[in-house]
Parts: C-alpha cells; structure tokens; sequence
C-alpha cells in the first residue's frame, strides 16, 4: 500500500529510524549513559512495534488517530532534542535546554564544535583533517573502533583517486 506518495515499507523504515532509535545513528553513543535494563526494555519495545509494523499496514487518518492517543515522556523528548542541538552543533542552545529543562547532555558541550568540524570535514572530503581532529578529541577513539578507522581510510584513498 501507499501513504500519501510513500511507500509503507520507506514510512516503516522512517518510523523505525526516528521512533524506534533512541535519539538517531549510534555512531556517537550519545545515549551510552542510559542504564542497561533501561535499554533492554527500549529495544524489546522497538522489536515488538517492528513486528507489529510487519503485520499490519495503516492509512494515514488511522496514524494520525493513533499518535494523538501515544504519551511520550517529555525527558524523552528533552533527549531527543539535546541530541539533535549537539549533532548540529548547537552548543548554545543545548546549554540553554541543559539550564531550562535539566536534561544533561551526553557529551562535553565544549566538543560539540569539533564534532561538527570533523562532520564537515568528512563531508567535504577531507579525511586527513577528520582523522587528525578525531585524535585531538580522543586519542584512543579510532584504536577502539578499527572499523571505522578502516573505513576512513578507504575513503581517503577513493578521495585521493578523484
């Protein structure tokens, strides 16, 4: 079936993506600091509501009905938006809702600028630059994930070869 021009499997996926993780992509571990039992539960619920999403298919009047009825927890939604101010490097307004809603971040607010500078850098191609503002933030941080060490790497060499 279709939902307004999307398919249901590409709403499913955005649904599992945004509602379904925590707060988005895991490669920053901004969420680490949560308990494991917390986690458990959140990741048994996810599993349930993909299976669910795998039997049914819903029109969007019905969707819409059903998120008027869902309660998120406003802490929720304070992560969710820290995470989201951190990840665009807006570090003023993640201290600003650190102060008004007491939500903490997950990271070191002085190091969300050289997250973002090391974002842009991998975005425009510098790699050489990335890996070098990565070790100036934590120099352990590419012996402890050699997966992605590995995948700099190769994508300096395919820079390299443009």
């Amino acid at each position: 079936g279709s939902l307004g021009g999307t398919s249901t499997p590409a709403l499913r996926s955005f649904c599992h993506r945004t509602v379904g993780r925590r707060t988005g992509p895991r490669a920053d571990r901004s969420m680490e600091d949560e308990s494991g039992d917390e986690q458990e539960e959140e990741e048994e619920e996810v599993a349930s509501i993909e299976t669910q999403e795998m039997r049914e298919y819903i029109s969007a009047s019905e969707w819409d009905e059903r998120l008027r009825h869902e309660d998120v927890p406003k802490d929720y939604l304070n992560k969710l938006v820290m995470n989201y101010l951190i990840t665009e490097g807006l570090q003023d307004a993640a201290a600003h809702l650190e102060r008004e809603s007491g939500c903490a971040p997950t990271v070191d607010l002085s190091t969300v600028q050289a997250r973002v500078d090391i974002r842009n850098a991998v975005v425009a191609g510098e790699i050489e630059r990335a890996i070098k503002g990565l070790l100036e933030l934590d120099a352990g941080f590419l012996d402890d994930r050699p997966g992605l060490h590995f995948v700099l790497r190769r994508q300096q060499y395919v820079e390299l070869i443009r």
